[in-house]
């Protein structure tokens, strides 16, 4: 029995590690965009066309935070049944591109989505939205600036284009986070890395 309790502490310990890891990686991009925002609003000069794009951006990057929570919430329950919920996974691409050049505004003009057909699937909208959401953001902030995506009825795919000579350290957790919610939606997740390309490929099992 002592035994027993010992592993089950060390494994409650490990959760709260990675969980802290986590919350920490995924609120450090909407934090820096907060602050930044806020340091643009009370610039003397600060034109009403740049204060509403803060404005904008403030708000997507509270959207981010309000997921994060979501996500962290459902896999706080993994050790219970999820719930029944289906979810259109296009048109959370959709919005989650949409933010994603509003938070990284020079991917912009070098996204491409390839599948607009609604695509409903099992599985919690709060999950399949951060799945989305730290592929984007990795593809933005790690990438070289092209991103590709492309929805079928059984994969999504994120490819973005990389610099052989720029670090990949900021992968990891963001990584981490997608494997951990893939696993608990019943999703399969492939990750392949070549000198010109990563991508992330998603299958619906």
């Amino acid at each position: 029995p002592g035994g027993r309790i010992t592993i089950s502490l060390g494994s409650a310990l490990l959760r709260e590690q990675a969980f802290t890891r986590h919350v920490s990686h995924e609120l450090r991009t909407p934090l820096s965009i907060l602050n930044n925002s806020l340091a643009i609003l009370r610039l003397p000069g600060c034109g009403a066309d740049k204060a509403a794009r803060s404005l904008l951006r403030m708000e997507g990057a509270l959207a981010a935070m309000k997921m994060t929570i979501e996500l962290f919430l459902s896999l706080a329950r993994e050790s219970s049944p999820p719930r029944q919920e289906s979810t259109d996974l296009a048109a959370v691409i959709v919005e989650q591109i949409e933010k994603s050049e509003l938070l990284y505004p020079l991917i912009a003009s070098a996204s491409v989505f390839i599948g607009t057909e609604p695509l409903t699937l099992p599985a919690s909208e709060a999950i399949a939205r951060s799945v989305v959401q730290n592929l984007l953001g990795n593809a933005a902030q790690h990438g070289a600036g092209k991103v590709r995506v492309i929805l079928t009825r059984q994969h999504l795919v994120i490819i973005n284009n990389r610099v052989e000579q720029a670090s990949s350290q900021g992968y990891g957790f963001g990584l981490e986070i997608v494997s951990r919610a893939c696993a608990l939606t019943g999703w399969q997740l492939d990750i392949r890395r070549t000198r010109h390309t990563f991508r992330a490929c998603i299958t619906f099992i």
